[in-house]
């Protein structure tokens, strides 16, 4: 992962099993990025963005995984060149997407493969036939001013690797 310098002021520590929903935070023990969520039973989860399974939705287990460091402002970039057909009604794994209930990130439950698109909110998209929704290939996460964006995850730097 390429260094990506963010303001010290957009950063706040954290204790990773204290973070809120849609929290967007950097983990040292991993190495990697990680978008927080939640699932249907208040089960906190953990979307890799990096480290050794990208796309990797776990949920994380009593204790947390140590400091989390929390960035303020993040937000979600787009190829729009880059939309993907989409079968089945599913979104292909390491995309982002866009519903008419918001936008996130499509990863895959780990230890299962099942398919789970997380929303920027740290809420699971539940789908439906008529909910009209969009994938993209080439996206990044970014913070900072829009004329100058600085670029915490890019979508061409990671892999999309087989279920666990």
């Amino acid at each position: 992962m390429p260094a990506s310098f963010v303001l010290i002021e957009n950063l706040i520590p954290s204790a990773s099993d204290a973070l809120p929903a849609g929290s967007l935070a950097y983990l040292p023990i991993g190495e990697s990025y990680s978008l927080f969520g939640v699932d249907q039973n208040g089960a906190q989860l953990l979307f890799d963005l990096g480290g050794e399974k990208p796309f990797h939705v776990w949920t994380i287990k009593d204790g947390g995984l140590g400091t989390a460091i929390v960035v303020v402002g993040w937000r979600i970039e787009v190829d729009p060149a880059s939309a993907v057909k989409i079968d089945n009604l599913h979104m292909p794994v390491g995309c982002a997407f866009i519903t008419g209930e918001g936008a996130g990130l499509v990863g895959r439950q780990a230890g299962r493969g099942a398919f789970m698109p997380m929303k920027v909110d740290g809420t699971l998209y539940g789908g439906g036939v008529n909910n009209l929704r969009a994938a993209f290939q080439s996206w990044r996460i970014v913070t900072g001013p829009t004329e100058q964006p600085q670029i915490l995850v890019d979508s061409a730097d990671l892999e999309v690797k087989p279920p666990a």
